[in-house]
């Protein structure tokens, strides 16, 4: 059977919660939970049309050719989309010497110049380890791969460690996805920098991040193509990390192994979507030579926002879904701009701005609050923007404060 290309499509959805990287304004005690390499696990998701390896360590596909299942679509065919997907985490922090620094906690592939491994990789607890064969990570559909006790859910008063329940994403014991799996990686291996992340611990390296991580799939006809990631982010030290980025780390493989030469990308700034097309639509793969060839959609559904740069950037605003946007992000505005140093360098009214903002080809445009009615729906007789507000706003007058409060 074979899958025309304007109606095949993979979605790969990624959920990103914001990390609690303030530390000492909460109050908060570490607790004792550290990553235990020889937990490291591989098990297949396959409750929809897709099937792929996770591995318990924020890597998902295959490590290598043969070290698990590429992401297979539709399931059980052989034919592939993506090499794999995974997550990187990145911290600032101010080392033991007083220095800015930055950490960068990786999944895989990466190891110290002795041979020790410096990525992600899970804590103990949260799979059976007495299930035949050393056992699998955690899965809702499978009773026999649950930990009798959750380390997570030790101090629930009512029903400590909830045992025999699944610990899942809507609560206890329900099971709103046909198969979701849940594993909790750390980083306190990553020994490369003069940094220690908990005072009550000093041999505690990394960040001090601990990461909650979900896969789930539901065989629904509207999400039956489609993978959903939540990862859940903790600061998990007694020290603030200043600054905390994530992005994810993709092979595409569309159209499988010897047609990946063809593979094209595309992005759609404003809906945060980005696509992994074959460039002729048909595959050179052995296990389905000539077929037409799908594509494959990756999304951020949510991450933590950027409140202060009044860029608009995940096209939500009301201007965007009722007009199609206010003013566009543009080349000429990122000119003078600093990025990542959080002020208005250019005096523009944006902060940061950079080409990541700016749209390309046939892109629809990122657009920025400019404070001004543009679509004509505010209040009723609220102010008219005049030139004089314009001229005042200019030199710092009290245009500006109009402007601040329509924004």
């Amino acid at each position: 059977m074979t899958f025309a290309k304007s109606t095949g499509r993979l979605f790969i959805l990624l959920l990103l919660l914001g990390p609690e990287i303030n530390a000492q304004v909460t109050q908060h005690t570490p607790g004792k939970e550290r990553v235990h390499e020889a937990s490291k696990r591989r098990t297949e998701i396959d409750g929809n049309n897709v099937r792929t390896s996770v591995f318990n360590h924020l890597f998902s596909g295959r490590l290598g050719v043969g070290q698990g299942v590429a992401y297979e679509w539709p399931k059980n065919t052989r034919r592939e989309y993506i090499a794999l997907v995974a997550l990187w985490i990145g911290g600032e922090v101010i080392d033991n010497q007083g220095n800015v620094i930055r950490i960068v906690d990786l999944p895989a592939f990466r190891s110290s110049p002795v041979g020790a491994n410096w990525n992600m990789l899970p804590i103990q607890g949260y799979f059976n380890e007495n299930r035949p064969g050393g056992g699998i990570i955690a899965k809702s559909d499978d009773l026999s791969s649950w930990p009798s006790l959750w380390p997570d859910k030790l101090t629930d008063s009512l029903d400590p460690g909830w045992a025999g329940k699944w610990n899942g994403y809507f609560g206890k014991d329900q099971f709103s996805a046909d198969q979701e799996m849940f594993y909790r990686v750390g980083d306190d291996n990553y020994d490369r920098y003069n940094y220690t992340p908990d005072t009550t611990s000093p041999n505690r390296k990394g960040l001090g991040m601990i990461v909650d991580s979900r896969v789930m799939q539901w065989s629904q006809i509207s999400v039956q193509d489609a993978v959903f990631f939540i990862h859940e982010f903790k600061n998990d030290g007694t020290k603030d990390i200043r600054k905390v980025g994530t992005t994810i780390w993709l092979a595409d493989l569309v159209g499988g192994d010897g047609d990946s030469q063809d593979d094209t990308p595309d992005f759609d700034l404003r809906l945060a979507i980005a696509f992994s097309l074959d460039a002729n639509g048909t595959s050179f793969n052995p296990n389905f030579q000539g077929a037409f060839v799908g594509a494959v959609a990756t999304s951020f559904l949510e991450t933590p926002g950027n409140a202060v740069d009044r860029i608009d950037n995940d096209g939500d605003s009301p201007e965007n879904r009722q007009t199609g946007g206010g003013p566009a992000v543009t080349t000429a505005l990122t000119q003078g701009e600093a990025s990542g140093d959080a002020i208005d360098n250019n005096g523009n009214g944006l902060i940061d701005e950079d080409s990541t903002f700016v749209a390309f080809g046939t892109q629809r445009a990122t657009t920025f609050a400019d404070g001004i009615d543009n679509n004509n729906d505010g209040e009723l007789l609220s102010p008219v923007v005049t030139q004089a507000m314009i001229d005042s706003a200019a030199a710092g007058g009290s245009g500006e404060k109009i402007q601040r409060q329509y924004r």
